[in-house]
């Protein structure tokens, strides 16, 4: 019983936490603040994604973070695609810089993606 109780605490207390984070970077996003929206990426052909974040600071550029790898930076104004079924939890999507860049995938939780869509659509 007491084992049930505290995993409902748990997914309660999580989930709360994340949508105040989420809400944190709109604010500092609207204020024109950095902000670093966690994530994972990889291109296409690679198997398995790199945890990280993607930090956008204004000047029509993001930069995917990960540890141990070199930073990647993308032009922000480019599409975006939302795979269909999947992981609803975590879904991927697929990110088209402008002017024929490399495609990126990103994996990030679902209360982070339409956070992601913005920073990357911004001109």
């Amino acid at each position: 019983m007491w084992e049930i109780i505290g995993d409902l605490l748990g997914v309660g207390v999580d989930s709360g936490l994340r949508a105040a984070q989420v809400h944190r970077a709109e604010r500092r996003l609207t204020a024109g603040k950095p902000v670093r929206v966690p994530c994972s990426a990889r291109a296409p052909q690679e198997s398995s994604f790199a945890d990280g974040g993607l930090r956008f600071t204004g000047g029509g550029k993001a930069v995917f973070e990960a540890r141990g790898q070199q930073c990647r930076t993308l032009a922000v104004g480019g599409s975006f695609r939302t795979a269909e079924g999947g992981n609803t939890e975590w879904p991927v999507a697929t990110y088209r810089p402008p002017g024929g860049a490399p495609t990126v995938e990103f994996q990030a939780h679902h209360r982070y993606l339409p956070l992601l869509r913005r920073v990357l659509a911004r001109p």
